[in-house]
């Protein structure tokens, strides 16, 4: 094979050829042993090299489930950082819950027993007078009573269950009165009932089922009266 050199000085273009490229082979023999100086220099680490990529291996799997991008990730990881230190304080927080708890129950008791004392107070007063409502309405032998029960829990109306109880004749005990027979008897009640309570009443309609029934001549009278006496505040239906 001939070489570039061998037929240069035959022409001098040839020639001319030949020096750019020995020019060119000259640089890049400087260039090769920059290269060489360079790599000779960079400080290789096995550990630090798995090192990082451990890292960006770690980096993957986060953005496949934390986020697309690293500002997503941060943004996740305040998010379950604050509520790391909400469940870190929250047996801190359950004591104070405990205490506050506590004081409420004692204050909602301190309110219930106030109510009670005040409902068992005004039971009497309004046993004798409903009694004496239904002696005039001709239920002269009924006993009536109002029961205040203290329940387990309480609600918006206290801790109080409160029964109305009523006896129609001698020697009966105590029955809820929505267990009283008599749809007469019932209605008379509660018209008794109302001529009490007709002052702080707010129902505005009332349904009277047989009120008349096996009554006559006076009490027939006094109902009239008293239906007549509410009548000026509630509508009553018979």
């Amino acid at each position: 094979m001939v070489s570039l050199e061998q037929v240069a000085h035959y022409d001098e273009k040839l020639n001319s050829i030949k020096v750019s490229l020995e020019e060119v082979y000259y640089k890049l023999e400087d260039a090769v042993e920059s290269i060489r100086d360079f790599k000779d220099k960079i400080e290789y680490n096995d550990d630090e090299l798995n090192e990082i990529e451990n890292r960006l291996d770690l980096i993957g799997k986060l953005k496949r489930k934390y986020g697309k991008d690293i500002k997503e990730i941060l943004h996740y990881y305040e998010a379950i950082k604050a509520e790391l230190e909400i469940l870190e304080k929250s047996d801190e927080t359950l004591e104070e819950l405990k205490v506050e708890h506590n004081k409420i129950i004692d204050e909602l008791q301190i309110l219930a027993n106030k109510i009670s004392s005040i409902r068992k107070e005004t039971a009497i007063k309004l046993k004798e007078k409903i009694e004496s409502e239904l002696k005039y309405l001709g239920m002269e032998k009924a006993v009536f009573a109002v029961e205040v029960i203290e329940k387990e829990k309480f609600d918006n109306n206290g801790r109080d269950e409160v029964k109305f109880m009523i006896s129609s004749n001698i020697g009966e005990p105590l029955k809820p009165l929505h267990k009283v027979a008599s749809g007469g008897e019932i209605s008379r009640i509660m018209l008794a009932i109302k001529s009490v309570v007709a002052d702080v009443d707010s129902i505005p309609i009332l349904i009277f089922d047989e009120i008349d029934t096996g009554i006559s001549g006076r009490t027939a009278q006094s109902v009239a009266e008293k239906m007549v006496l509410i009548s000026k505040n509630t509508k009553f239906y018979v």
